[in-house]
Protein backbone atom coordinates (compact mmCIF):
# COMPACT_ATOMS: atom_id res chain seq x y z
CA UNK A 1 0.00 0.00 0.00
CA UNK A 2 0.93 3.41 -0.96
CA UNK A 3 1.73 6.11 1.75
CA UNK A 4 1.38 8.79 -1.28
CA UNK A 5 -1.80 10.83 -0.83
CA UNK A 6 -3.88 10.18 -4.15
CA UNK A 7 -6.70 12.83 -2.63
CA UNK A 8 -6.78 15.55 -0.22
CA UNK A 9 -9.72 16.55 1.96
CA UNK A 10 -10.96 20.07 0.02
CA UNK A 11 -9.93 19.13 -3.57
CA UNK A 12 -12.22 19.60 -6.30
CA UNK A 13 -13.81 16.87 -8.07
CA UNK A 14 -16.00 16.13 -11.15
CA UNK A 15 -17.32 12.68 -12.34
CA UNK A 16 -16.72 12.69 -15.98
CA UNK A 17 -19.91 9.94 -16.17
CA UNK A 18 -22.49 12.28 -13.94
CA UNK A 19 -22.07 15.94 -14.60
CA UNK A 20 -25.52 16.18 -13.59
CA UNK A 21 -24.13 16.17 -9.94
CA UNK A 22 -22.24 19.55 -10.07
CA UNK A 23 -19.25 19.76 -8.55
CA UNK A 24 -17.85 17.73 -5.93
CA UNK A 25 -15.68 17.83 -2.51
CA UNK A 26 -13.30 15.70 -1.23
CA UNK A 27 -14.74 14.97 2.77
CA UNK A 28 -11.11 13.41 4.13
CA UNK A 29 -7.58 12.63 2.70
CA UNK A 30 -7.01 8.85 1.20
CA UNK A 31 -4.20 7.35 -0.05
CA UNK A 32 -6.99 4.63 -1.68
CA UNK A 33 -8.79 4.60 -4.35
CA UNK A 34 -12.37 4.75 -3.18
CA UNK A 35 -12.32 8.60 -1.89
CA UNK A 36 -15.65 10.12 0.13
CA UNK A 37 -16.91 13.25 -2.21
CA UNK A 38 -19.92 15.39 -1.21
CA UNK A 39 -21.39 16.92 -4.42
CA UNK A 40 -23.45 19.98 -4.73
CA UNK A 41 -26.40 18.45 -6.50
CA UNK A 42 -26.29 14.82 -5.34
CA UNK A 43 -24.61 14.50 -1.63
CA UNK A 44 -22.29 12.36 -0.25
CA UNK A 45 -20.76 9.28 -1.77
CA UNK A 46 -17.69 6.92 -2.18
CA UNK A 47 -16.23 6.74 -5.63
CA UNK A 48 -13.69 4.14 -6.31
CA UNK A 49 -11.42 6.36 -8.77
CA UNK A 50 -10.27 2.98 -10.47
CA UNK A 51 -13.90 2.49 -11.76
CA UNK A 52 -15.55 5.68 -12.28
CA UNK A 53 -13.13 8.76 -13.95
CA UNK A 54 -12.89 12.04 -11.64
CA UNK A 55 -11.07 15.08 -12.59
CA UNK A 56 -9.74 17.67 -10.36
CA UNK A 57 -11.27 20.74 -10.97
CA UNK A 58 -10.35 24.65 -10.46
CA UNK A 59 -13.17 26.60 -9.57
CA UNK A 60 -11.62 29.69 -10.16
CA UNK A 61 -12.57 31.74 -7.54
CA UNK A 62 -16.27 30.84 -8.16
CA UNK A 63 -18.49 30.55 -5.29
CA UNK A 64 -19.96 26.84 -4.28
CA UNK A 65 -22.07 27.97 -1.53
CA UNK A 66 -22.81 23.59 -0.45
CA UNK A 67 -19.21 23.12 -1.27
CA UNK A 68 -17.74 26.10 0.61
CA UNK A 69 -19.76 25.77 3.73
CA UNK A 70 -18.05 22.09 3.84
CA UNK A 71 -14.72 24.24 4.85
CA UNK A 72 -16.65 25.62 7.76
CA UNK A 73 -15.73 23.49 11.23
CA UNK A 74 -18.87 21.55 10.96
CA UNK A 75 -19.64 19.44 14.08
CA UNK A 76 -20.35 15.95 11.92
CA UNK A 77 -20.64 13.93 15.28
CA UNK A 78 -24.31 16.13 15.72
CA UNK A 79 -25.80 16.23 12.14
CA UNK A 80 -28.75 14.85 12.65
CA UNK A 81 -30.78 17.52 10.12
CA UNK A 82 -32.10 16.22 6.94
CA UNK A 83 -33.71 17.65 3.68
CA UNK A 84 -36.54 16.47 1.90
CA UNK A 85 -38.42 17.23 -1.36
CA UNK A 86 -42.23 16.26 -1.25
CA UNK A 87 -43.91 15.88 -4.76
CA UNK A 88 -47.04 17.85 -5.17
CA UNK A 89 -49.69 17.37 -6.90
CA UNK A 90 -49.82 19.69 -10.20
CA UNK A 91 -53.40 21.33 -8.41
CA UNK A 92 -51.02 23.68 -6.69
CA UNK A 93 -50.80 25.52 -9.50
CA UNK A 94 -54.26 26.42 -9.39
CA UNK A 95 -52.56 29.01 -6.00
CA UNK A 96 -51.70 32.48 -7.42
CA UNK A 97 -48.98 32.65 -5.04
CA UNK A 98 -47.79 29.57 -6.01
CA UNK A 99 -47.40 30.11 -9.69
CA UNK A 100 -45.94 33.67 -9.12
CA UNK A 101 -43.23 32.06 -7.00
CA UNK A 102 -42.52 29.68 -10.38
CA UNK A 103 -42.73 32.37 -12.80
CA UNK A 104 -40.60 29.65 -15.50
CA UNK A 105 -42.13 26.60 -14.50
CA UNK A 106 -41.94 23.51 -16.83
CA UNK A 107 -45.21 21.96 -17.78
CA UNK A 108 -42.85 18.50 -17.85
CA UNK A 109 -41.45 18.84 -14.28
CA UNK A 110 -42.89 18.09 -11.31
CA UNK A 111 -44.18 20.44 -8.47
CA UNK A 112 -42.02 20.38 -5.21
CA UNK A 113 -41.70 21.62 -1.86
CA UNK A 114 -38.21 21.46 -0.66
CA UNK A 115 -37.70 21.50 3.74
CA UNK A 116 -35.19 21.07 6.19
CA UNK A 117 -36.08 19.22 9.45
CA UNK A 118 -34.30 17.19 12.36
CA UNK A 119 -37.10 14.27 12.11
CA UNK A 120 -36.66 11.53 9.62
CA UNK A 121 -38.14 12.94 6.27
CA UNK A 122 -40.63 10.00 6.63
CA UNK A 123 -41.63 11.42 9.88
CA UNK A 124 -41.85 15.22 9.17
CA UNK A 125 -44.25 13.92 6.07
CA UNK A 126 -46.45 12.59 8.08
CA UNK A 127 -46.79 15.64 10.36
CA UNK A 128 -47.26 17.60 7.19
CA UNK A 129 -49.78 15.08 6.15
CA UNK A 130 -51.79 15.65 9.46
CA UNK A 131 -51.56 19.46 9.72
CA UNK A 132 -48.59 19.24 12.61
CA UNK A 133 -46.40 22.20 11.72
CA UNK A 134 -47.67 21.67 8.06
CA UNK A 135 -46.91 23.53 4.97
CA UNK A 136 -50.31 24.06 3.56
CA UNK A 137 -49.46 22.99 0.22
CA UNK A 138 -47.91 19.93 1.10
CA UNK A 139 -50.46 19.20 3.93
CA UNK A 140 -53.08 19.80 0.64
CA UNK A 141 -51.29 18.88 -2.32
CA UNK A 142 -48.29 16.68 -1.10
CA UNK A 143 -48.20 12.86 -2.51
CA UNK A 144 -45.07 11.42 -1.38
CA UNK A 145 -41.13 12.09 -0.78
CA UNK A 146 -38.83 12.36 -3.88
CA UNK A 147 -36.15 9.97 -2.50
CA UNK A 148 -33.71 10.02 -5.46
CA UNK A 149 -33.10 14.21 -4.60
CA UNK A 150 -32.35 14.21 -1.41
CA UNK A 151 -30.85 10.62 0.04
CA UNK A 152 -27.29 11.03 -0.10
CA UNK A 153 -27.38 14.49 1.56
CA UNK A 154 -28.68 12.92 4.68
CA UNK A 155 -28.00 13.23 7.62
CA UNK A 156 -25.65 16.66 7.82
CA UNK A 157 -25.28 19.61 10.25
CA UNK A 158 -28.05 21.85 10.95
CA UNK A 159 -26.18 24.80 9.40
CA UNK A 160 -24.91 22.60 6.22
CA UNK A 161 -28.11 21.64 6.06
CA UNK A 162 -29.59 25.28 5.81
CA UNK A 163 -27.66 25.68 2.84
CA UNK A 164 -28.36 22.51 0.90
CA UNK A 165 -32.38 23.46 1.24
CA UNK A 166 -31.54 26.72 -0.41
CA UNK A 167 -29.18 25.82 -3.26
CA UNK A 168 -31.87 22.34 -4.17
CA UNK A 169 -34.60 24.84 -4.22
CA UNK A 170 -32.97 26.77 -6.43
CA UNK A 171 -31.51 24.52 -8.31
CA UNK A 172 -35.11 22.04 -9.16
CA UNK A 173 -36.51 25.87 -9.65
CA UNK A 174 -34.04 26.71 -12.37
CA UNK A 175 -34.54 23.41 -13.99
CA UNK A 176 -37.89 24.10 -14.56
CA UNK A 177 -39.59 22.21 -11.60
CA UNK A 178 -42.65 24.47 -9.63
CA UNK A 179 -40.83 25.20 -6.42
CA UNK A 180 -42.20 26.22 -2.56
CA UNK A 181 -39.55 26.29 0.59
CA UNK A 182 -40.19 27.12 3.64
Amino acid sequence: MSTEVLFYAGERLDCSAKPDWGIGQVLADTNESTVEVFFEYFGKISIDTDRNSVNRVETGGRVHPILDTLLEDLNWKQAHHNVYVVLLENSVLNHKRFLEANRHFSSSKPCVYVGLTGLNPEARFRNHKRGYKSNFYVHKYGTRLMYHLFRNFNPMPYRLAQVVEEELAARYRSLGYGVWQH
